[in-house]
């Protein structure tokens, strides 16, 4: 079964394990972004925005997931806490435990499935504690991408 990401609801359960939780401030275009959802640096506009694994259309590198965002924010109220490790519970369902996450190619979400296109990011993120927890470990390997 896939894991389904609905972008809302998310409980932190844990905020990163003893570590302080960074802040940083929101690209002007992002939109709202909800707890649990995964930021990335876009290069292209000079900011931080909702993760996206594929591989842009004018062909610049995806956007790699560097935090997890640990409150909401949006446009107005751009500044938000984020952490690199943390466990999230309620804004997924179906999962199967133990699995590997992914960036997905929808921005800020996750999946099961690694993206597949060509240079679209592949790195294992985390991994799905239960059918609707995750356990983020952002950074901890190297960036990859499909082939």
């Amino acid at each position: 079964m896939a894991v389904t990401d609905s972008q809302s609801g998310g409980v932190i359960v844990d905020a990163g394990g003893g570590q302080s939780p960074a802040t940083i401030t929101l690209d002007a275009s992002t939109g709202k972004v909800e707890v649990g959802d995964l930021i990335g640096y876009s290069a292209a506009l000079a900011g931080f925005v909702r993760a996206d694994a594929s591989l842009n259309a004018d062909g610049s590198d995806p956007i790699e997931a560097r935090f997890v965002s640990l409150d909401w924010g949006d446009s107005v109220s751009n500044v938000i806490h984020v952490s690199t490790q943390c466990i999230v519970s309620g804004r997924y369902s179906g999962g199967d435990i133990g699995d590997p996450v992914y960036a997905s190619e929808t921005a800020g979400q996750i999946t099961e499935t690694a993206p597949n296109d060509s240079g679209d990011a592949d790195t294992v993120i985390g991994q799905l504690l239960s059918a609707d927890t995750v356990e983020f470990y952002i950074n901890s390997r190297a960036d990859s991408e499909a082939a």
